[in-house]
């Protein structure tokens, strides 16, 4: 929930700012909107949604549970063949083992993944799957603000940071959202770019 809002405030700034000319209102709304989310996360009411997580010693915050979760996924890739991974499934087994021995019992009984998209990839598909999986938002990310498309760049970023605490292309939904939303976008960006490169030859 809470990376949610994050990664949606982000998007909306960015489509915001990006309609604002004037320098001193973009610096006020960045200095705004911060403070009134910092606000509504701290009241007694949001803070309350999130319950504490289990190990099998103790409870223990969310934030405790997620650095106990992302350690065991990092030793899991340690453990990995570094250059090309462990493959989609083969490394399921030693993840949970290594759960377990945090004891992470939600984590192993419920079968969680990493749980960060970023090392989820590296985790499957090694340093090579890792970099291109880099090379392709790094393209993205440049093909969006050389033509100016604040709206697709901030869907990329809503992506990008919702990414960090989920393994969205685990789900089937994930992966054909967000593949069928950059796609759409990159082509009609490409397209873009090709006219001005032709128009910018021609004249």
């Amino acid at each position: 929930v809470r990376i949610s809002i994050i990664a949606l405030a982000v998007g909306s700034l960015t489509i915001v700012l990006s309609s604002i000319a004037s320098a001193w209102k973009r610096v006020l709304i960045l200095i705004i909107v911060p403070v009134l989310l910092g606000s509504v996360y701290f009241t007694p009411y949001f803070q309350k949604r999130f319950d504490p997580s289990t190990t099998e010693t103790a409870q223990i915050s969310d934030m405790e549970f997620r650095e106990l979760h992302w350690k065991a996924v990092l030793e899991t890739i340690s453990h990995n063949n570094l250059l090309v991974g462990y493959g989609t499934r083969s490394h399921r087994d030693y993840l949970y083992t290594k759960y377990k021995e945090y004891g992470l019992t939600s984590a192993y009984r419920e079968g969680y993944n990493a749980h960060n998209q970023y090392l989820e990839v590296f985790l499957e598909f090694g340093t090579i799957g890792f970099v291109i999986f880099l090379s392709l938002i790094l393209y993205l990310l440049w093909v969006f603000k050389k033509n100016e498309d604040y709206f697709a760049l901030s869907i990329l970023l809503v992506f990008l940071i919702y990414m960090l605490t989920e393994s969205i292309f685990q789900r089937h939904s994930g992966i054909v959202i967000f593949s069928f939303l950059t796609a759409l976008y990159l082509n009609k960006n490409t397209v873009r770019l090709r006219s001005k490169v032709f128009n910018s030859m021609v004249y």
